[in-house]
């Protein structure tokens, strides 16, 4: 997927973030725009999880605003919820079941 849309993977653990940060200035520079999601993780919508801040730091070095969303979900009672239905985290099923789902 991340290939689709031109994503860029996350980074594996902390010593591979200035890998990925150069990706992204790689993006910025090309004048492209780029989606961080700042927990770098996927749960069941229960909580917010700390941000990995650090990606921010690849904007602030190019004097690039950052603009914030938040994303929630929901479904009409009586369907699937909306953890299941429309958002993907690894604790209750792979990729690519939730994927087929929507095709």
């Amino acid at each position: 997927m991340p290939r689709h849309g031109h994503g860029l993977h996350r980074p594996q653990n902390r010593r591979d973030i200035p890998r990925a940060g150069e990706l992204i200035i790689e993006r910025l520079d090309a004048g492209e725009g780029v989606v961080v999601f700042p927990e770098g993780t996927s749960t069941k919508g229960e909580e917010v999880l700390p941000f990995n801040s650090s990606f921010l730091e690849f904007a602030a070095r190019k004097d690039i605003a950052v603009h914030y969303a938040a994303i929630t979900y929901s479904t009409p009672p009586g369907e699937m919820p909306a953890h299941i239905a429309a958002c993907w985290w690894e604790d209750i099923l792979t990729f690519s079941p939730h994927f087929e789902y929507y095709l």
